[in-house]
């Protein structure tokens, strides 16, 4: 999931005109099929927003499922809200709950829902990252919460500098922390748990810690609180 704090259209409209994407008007959805996306838009948002998306998706998808090793997806409805209301009702019709300010999730392995704005098409990167874990370790979904949104972080290349932050804020804050919801930390250190695990470990060191949900001492054989150091050392806290 995403929150609010934390190539283009001529492409997409070219396949439509050659065939490759068909288009289906349902009262106010209009649905546009791609081989390995169906897209909609539930509330009858523009179709002009889903050439970014599209196009966003495609350039990141080989390259997600590669690193992730994972062989075959299932097609990905991405569905598009033009409005918050809707939105939030949506979620709380698949999820049980709204998580205010948030932009975008994956309801299940198969559907991708966002609320339209500036920064979707890298949202949609993001989620489908979410898609693809899970497809390597169905248990893998908020499981744990740090190493979760870490991979999609990481996978969807939304860079932070770590070396930047205050010599305080290099302070590792701890599993418990970044597996809370409705917490900036998860998605402030992401990015860097991700570059971290691939660095010292290896992309297969990577992809065995999200088989292992995350149990960095049976899967890369330190301790949490070894973690936390070496992690630390990476970024160069004093």
């Amino acid at each position: 999931m995403k929150s609010v704090s934390c190539v283009g259209l001529w492409v997409f409209l070219c396949a439509l005109a050659s065939g490759c994407g068909k288009s289906a008007t349902t009262g106010s959805m209009v649905e546009l099929d791609h081989p390995e996306f169906l897209f909609s838009l539930p509330d009858g948002g523009s179709r002009e927003w889903l050439g970014p998306i599209h196009d966003a998706l495609m350039a990141d998808r080989q390259r997600i499922t590669g690193h992730l090793q994972v062989s075959a997806m299932p097609k990905i409805t991405v569905s598009v809200w033009a409005g918050s209301a809707e939105f939030y009702d949506a979620m709380q019709g698949n999820l049980g709950q709204v998580y205010q300010g948030a932009t975008g999730y994956l309801n299940g392995p198969r559907e991708i829902c966002l609320l339209h704005g500036s920064r979707t098409p890298g949202e949609a990167v993001h989620e489908f990252a979410h898609a693809v874990s899970l497809a390597l370790n169905p248990r893998f979904g908020n499981n744990p919460r740090w190493l979760w949104e870490a991979v999609a972080i990481y996978e969807a290349r939304e860079v932070t500098d770590a070396s930047t932050w205050p010599n305080e804020a290099k302070r590792f804050p701890g599993f418990a922390s970044l597996n809370q919801y409705n917490s900036a930390l998860p998605y402030q250190w992401g990015y860097t748990i991700g570059r971290f695990i691939v660095t010292r470990y290896g992309d297969l060191g990577y992809v065995d810690l999200i088989r292992s949900n995350g149990d960095v001492q049976t899967t890369l054989g330190v301790s949490e609180s070894e973690f936390g150091s070496l992690i630390e050392a990476f970024i160069g806290r004093q």
